[in-house]
């Protein structure tokens, strides 16, 4: 497996307790549209069909929020702009119980 072949892959129970808490950098909509320098409705685009880079969506409805990790932002750079078709399933994670 590579790091293209899994986004967002969560650590293993046993390391959690090897080493402290890693904090996540997240990002809006806006600052990974700016990062990427891709237009933010390419970012909605892909979120609406469930492709590419993996997003937490913070509350429900109209009140909810976008926010991308930055690993896995970087990790899509780092793969050229693509991850394996079982990554992009990860496009509905949801904060507070992460699906």
């Amino acid at each position: 497996m590579t790091k293209c072949d899994k986004a967002g892959e969560e650590p293993q129970e046993k390391d959690l307790a090897a080493r402290p808490p890693e904090v996540r950098r997240l990002l809006s909509e806006t600052e990974t549209s700016l990062y990427l320098g891709i237009p933010a409705g390419t970012l909605r685009r892909w979120r609406s069909v469930g492709m590419e880079i993996p997003y937490i969506k913070l509350g429900t409805g109209r009140n909810s929020t976008v926010r991308y990790d930055l690993r896995d932002i970087d990790r899509y750079i780092e793969c050229d702009g693509k991850f394996s078709e079982t990554s992009r399933k990860g496009g509905d994670l949801r904060m507070g119980g992460i699906t």
